[in-house]
């Protein structure tokens, strides 16, 4: 399968950006603990167990959802992309492709939900996360687990993660429909926006949720990310979100988020 474009994670850098020095030096990283749980072959069971459930309703759609891509734009169903897991290894994140078949990757820009390039039923899938399904396969894999930190692209990764990468998480869920909120930031702003403000939450909710993680907090961030993807009401407010200093994280997200 032929990976054409270097298609970016909701609300992400595409695959071309970096993260500058200074950039980097803006992301405060806590304490490089692990709890049990999130390294433990329970939690690859659980992991293995509940995609086994979920595959006689989940098989269906994803064939559904194929087979519209194909009829709707020209090229492939899938998309994949080297993401860094585990350790740093690389891995190829799977997912239904969202975007326009064909082009040359653009560097240093971030996609919201009003991009061109994104399809019509793109726009739906991503919206309502349903271009992640295919993921499940990297579950079942060993490459991910349903509950943990996003996989990024190798030039967004600052560390090496700790845990395997999670199909939702913290950070996914206290960014949920962050593709609609970055829609209002100028272009010429965006980048250096999502570096310096938005990428520094992200990783401190991922190192909260590595420290802290239980079975209970697995099961919790789950069954919000149900809610969130089927109450569209329920977003993060950006402005809010990021008005604290560079440093800080909002109490209450890690708090809902990461409750042990």
């Amino acid at each position: 399968m032929r990976a054409e474009r270097a298609e970016p994670e909701h609300g992400g850098a595409w695959a071309g950006s970096e993260i500058t020095t200074w950039d980097r030096a803006a992301l405060h990283v806590v304490p490089a603990t692990v709890s049990r749980w999130t390294r433990s072959r329970a939690k690859r069971v659980f992991d293995v167990v509940l995609v086994l459930a979920m595959l006689p309703v989940v098989a269906p759609l994803c064939i559904v959802i194929a087979i519209a891509i194909r009829a709707g734009s020209t090229g492939p169903a899938l998309f994949r992309q080297k993401r860094a897991g585990t350790g740093g290894t690389l891995f190829s994140i799977v997912k239904f492709r969202t975007m326009v078949h064909g082009g040359q990757p653009r560097r240093g820009s971030i996609a919201t939900l009003d991009d061109e390039e994104i399809t019509g039923l793109g726009r739906v899938l991503r919206y309502w996360k349903l271009d992640e399904l295919p993921q499940l396969w990297n579950v079942l894999r060993g490459e991910m687990s349903m509950v943990g930190p996003r996989p990024r692209v190798p030039e967004q990764q600052t560390a090496p993660l700790r845990c395997r990468p999670g199909i939702t998480g913290a950070a996914s869920l206290a960014f949920a429909r962050e593709e609609v909120m970055l829609a209002g930031i100028p272009r010429n702003r965006l980048a250096r926006y999502y570096a310096s403000r938005v990428l520094p939450r992200k990783q401190r909710l991922d190192e909260e949720y590595m420290a802290k993680a239980t079975w209970f907090s697995d099961v919790r961030l789950l069954g919000r990310t149900v809610a969130a993807v089927w109450r569209a009401g329920e977003t993060v407010d950006l402005a809010n979100h990021l008005s604290a200093e560079p440093g800080g994280v909002p109490e209450a997200v890690v708090g809902e988020e990461c409750g042990d």
